[in-house]
């Protein structure tokens, strides 16, 4: 049995400055998502079959937000995404696994639905006692309760939350160290019990063009599950890369005053 899948989301979003101290901002997000499962099945020496399963996700929604910063060394901020409904298709496959060459499979079949998935509130603090230090705490939260899709191996679905906090030092004008720890309670309930993820977060980041341009890198160590608790344990090394950029639209001539 193999499986093998990804989930992502590409936002486009727009932000505006009401005041000094407050900012909001919105962004139109395009979900999309595979899983592909495949296995043989062997019941003589004449048959063999293989199975070949395709999930296929597409979603729109929005997400909306705020940042607020009362004074230099506090800045808040959270955003909301609703709860939204995503098309769902699936295709299976059986064929002949004994024939090596491209043939019709013995049975193609494929179904299409509605899939109810959750909305969810994130939200952030980031503490400056220093000039070169800063302190942030993060929080996320899921109602997955509402979740009607396919579960994966897992046994029943619950609300997922996370909650990490950080430390990053800025060595001087443009490059910045971090580190971090959160915990996590995935969606999904494995062995009667609940899945919990505890993640060290190490990384760096750096400008590349008089500020309008960044570079952040990092790298994540997670122990997931238990086989105690979950009957399912996980250790994972992760590799985190992101690229940023802006572009001022606004501009004033050097002999323009107000």
């Amino acid at each position: 049995f193999v499986r093998d899948g990804t989930i992502f989301t590409f936002p486009i979003g727009i932000s505006a400055p009401l005041t000094d101290w407050l900012h909001v901002g919105g962004s139109l997000d395009f979900v999309l998502g595979t899983v592909d499962e495949s296995w043989q099945s062997r019941s003589d020496s004449l048959v063999s079959l293989g199975t070949r399963r395709r999930d296929e996700l597409t979603a729109r929604t929005f997400t909306l937000g705020f940042l607020v910063k009362p004074v230099n060394w506090l800045t808040a901020g959270a955003s909301w995404s609703p709860k939204f409904v995503g098309n769902g298709s699936t295709r299976w496959t059986l064929e002949d696994v004994r024939i090596t060459t491209n043939t019709v499979p013995i049975r193609d079949t494929s179904v299409q639905g509605d899939v109810q998935f959750p909305s969810a509130l994130r939200a952030g603090l980031t503490f400056k006692p220093h000039r070169k230090w800063m302190l942030t705490t993060d929080a996320l939260w899921r109602n997955w309760d509402i979740y009607d899709g396919r579960l994966f191996e897992a046994e029943a679905v619950q609300n997922e939350w996370r909650i990490g906090a950080g430390v990053e030092w800025q060595r001087d004008g443009r490059v910045d160290l971090r580190a971090g720890f959160s915990q996590q309670r995935w969606a999904q309930i494995v062995g009667g019990n609940d899945l919990k993820e505890t993640t060290l977060h190490l990384g760096t980041g750096f400008d590349i063009s008089d500020e309008k341009s960044r570079i952040d890198l990092g790298l994540e160590y997670a122990w997931t599950g238990s086989i105690d608790r979950n009957l399912y344990e996980e250790r994972t090394f992760r590799i985190i890369v992101s690229i940023s950029g802006q572009e001022k639209w606004k501009r004033r001539r050097p002999d323009v005053e107000d």
